[in-house]
Formats: C-alpha cells, sequence, structure tokens
C-alpha cells in the first residue's frame, strides 16, 4: 500500500512530513514524500494580502488532496486557515489538543466545545457503534452482520463488533450487557460460521417443526443447512458441550437417519418448488420431478397415513404450511397438473415407499 504524504518543500516542512511519515510506516506500507510549491513559496515579496484570499502556504496542497495527488497533507501550525475546507478534515491538531485538554485555557476549552470538539474519541465512537447496532439488531434479529458490512451511514459495523469481540475482556459490564439486550449471543463461545449455521436451523426449527433437512435442501439466508445439520452429525465428537446443548435444544437427532427420516427429508425439498410453479400441490400419484424424486408417490404415501391417523402432528403441520390438501380432486385436473409442472409421470403403482426414480 503506498501513501503520498504531500508537504512544502522548504527544509523545516519536508522535515515534519518526515517525522509524520515515520508514525505511518508499518509492515506492507510504503511512503512517498510529495513536495509541493505554494504560492506562499513562489511570492516572497508581495504581501499575503495580494497573493490569495485563502491559504498562501496550504491552497495549493488542499487542492491536492482535492484532486487525489496526496492521500495526506502535513503543514505547520503557522500555515493553517481559520476556516475548513470541504472535503477536508485536520487530524493532527485536534489530536494534540485532545492531549493537551487539562493544560488547555478556559477559553481555548469553551472555543472548542462550541465547535462539538469529541474530547473521548472511544466514547463516542461507542455511541455511534451501540446505536448501528440497535438499528441492526432490530432489522435482523442478531448481531452478525458479515464482516464488511456497513450502514447506510457508512458506519463499519461488521469490523466495529469483530474489534469489540476481539477485546470484549476490556468491556465493561454496562457495555456488555447493553449488548447482550440487542443480542444474546453477540459473543458467542464459537465463531460466526458456526453461529450463522445455528440461526438457519433456528429459522428452519420454528418454520417446520423439525430439523429433517435433506443434505442439498433448504437454503437458509444463503445458508446450505441440510448440508451443515449433516456436518455437525458427523463432527459430534468434536463439538463443544454448548454447542451440542444448542442443537439439542433444537430436537436435534444425533444418530443416523432412518430409512424413513431419509425419505421424509429427500421428499420435503420437492413440493415447494411444484407449488411455486402452479400454486397447489395436486400431483399426479405417477409424477417424478425432472431430478427423479418421485413427489406424486410421496404425497399419496403421506396421505394415505394421515387418513389411517398415522402421520406425526408436526409433520402434518410441516405440509399444511406448504399448502397439502388431504382430500384433492380427481380426475384430468390433476393430470395436466403434471404436465405442465415439468417432470414426468412413470409407470407402475403408487406402492411402496421407494422416493428415487431409477
Amino acid at each position: 500500500m503506498l501513501i503520498r504524504v504531500g508537504s512544502r518543500g522548504s527544509r523545516l516542512a519536508l522535515t515534519q512530513a518526515e517525522l509524520a511519515a515515520a508514525r505511518l510506516r508499518g509492515p506492507g506500507i510504503e511512503i512517498a514524500l510529495v513536495p509541493i510549491t505554494t504560492a506562499g513559496d513562489r511570492d516572497r515579496r508581495s504581501p499575503f494580502g495580494e497573493i490569495g484570499a485563502r491559504g498562501v502556504f496550504v491552497k495549493e496542497l488542499e487542492e491536492a488532496l482535492l484532486d487525489g495527488r496526496i492521500d495526506v497533507a502535513v503543514h505547520s501550525a503557522k500555515d493553517m486557515t481559520s476556516t475548513d475546507t470541504d472535503g477536508l478534515a485536520v487530524g493532527a491538531w485536534i489530536r494534540t489538543q485532545r492531549h493537551n485538554r487539562r493544560r488547555l485555557a478556559p477559553r481555548r476549552l469553551s472555543a472548542l466545545d462550541a465547535l462539538g470538539m469529541v474530547w473521548d474519541v472511544r466514547a463516542d465512537r461507542w455511541e455511534a457503534g451501540l446505536h448501528a447496532a440497535a438499528r441492526y439488531a432490530a432489522a435482523h434479529g442478531h448481531l452478525h452482520p458479515a464482516h464488511n458490512y456497513q450502514d447506510a451511514d457508512g458506519f463499519r459495523l461488521g469490523a466495529w463488533l469483530n474489534n469489540l469481540r476481539a477485546r470484549a475482556s476490556t468491556l465493561t459490564a454496562a457495555q456488555q450487557g447493553l449488548l447482550e439486550t440487542l443480542d444474546p449471543e453477540w459473543n458467542p463461545p464459537w465463531d460466526r460460521h458456526w453461529q450463522r449455521g445455528l440461526r438457519s436451523a433456528r429459522a428452519f426449527r420454528a418454520e417446520h417443526g423439525h430439523l429433517d433437512v435433506a443434505p442439498h435442501g433448504d437454503a437458509q439466508d444463503g445458508h446450505q443447512l441440510g448440508h451443515w445439520i449433516a456436518k455437525q452429525r458427523e463432527s459430534a465428537s468434536e463439538l463443544s458441550d454448548a454447542q451440542r446443548s444448542a442443537l439439542d435444544g433444537l430436537g436435534m437427532k444425533w444418530g443416523p437417519a432412518s430409512a424413513r427420516e431419509r425419505w421424509w427429508a429427500e421428499g420435503f425439498s420437492a413440493p415447494a418448488a411444484y407449488r411455486d410453479r402452479l400454486g397447489d400441490l395436486e400431483v399426479p400419484v405417477k409424477f417424478v420431478t425432472d431430478d427423479g424424486v418421485k413427489l406424486g408417490l410421496w404425497l399419496h404415501n403421506l396421505r394415505r397415513r394421515y387418513r389411517s391417523g398415522g402421520l406425526e402432528a408436526v409433520r402434518i403441520a410441516a405440509l399444511e404450511d406448504l399448502g397439502v390438501v388431504w382430500h384433492p380432486p380427481r380426475g384430468p385436473r390433476r393430470r395436466r397438473a403434471g404436465e405442465r409442472a415439468g417432470g414426468h409421470e412413470t409407470a407402475g403403482t403408487a406402492s411402496g415407499e421407494a422416493l428415487r426414480s431409477a
């Protein structure tokens, strides 16, 4: 990364610029000093008022900043103007005033206060971050935005929260409490990727009442939930007690899925696509999706279990949420629906529970 530091070309100015550049240098950071000749340097005889109406020793430096020819300008305090330039901010001088606050004369303190001086930058940033966090939590229900997330005001909330997690031990009890009010798991004892999976699992459980998700089914918030749940089962011995407890609270089944559970999970991912395309789930019994799911047979067998009283209440609720009708109409309407939905019909009877076509 290259940082271009602009300065007047005088010996004193370049010495000051080099001192400032030394503070900016670091791993991967290259500094380039850029001498700039100002109007005051070119004309040493005329009164300043005749040379220019504003900052005869800083105007060209400010223009270089605004034009993007330099990234930082270093001034002597004696050269600074008394008013701000739109698009630019004074840095070192303000930092010095903060450092010398206890030694400043009362009239200077009052003058700076009147300008809205922020004396405690960290406290001010905390307030700004807390307000941004509250807005995000109200909109999303959690405090786990992407690392590069910025809100509408340009506040880098993702980075701010990550920094707080890294130094959580330095936060006061009051600060911790405020963040926990917004999201009790703002700083969980596991990484943010696992937290994202847990959040997706909770959303699915709240909507469907179970965690029977096909291995490649149900993308929650861009998260492939079925794959994530399968991975938790495979690595159960590596999970912490807290992680297992969180999943137990959602009704996680840790053992290998039974044939019936696999049958349910694989079939459950297909009806929504059919419904979204045709507006109902009146599927011909021999209908098979393009990827080989025997959707018609799957629904036929579930309806048969429902009528015999053998279908669990949680699955009845999940299917009704999808729009399953337990006693669908028969005849041409269902056949036409099958023809419009894509997929195809197979020969054979509606018996057994095999889900995939050969």
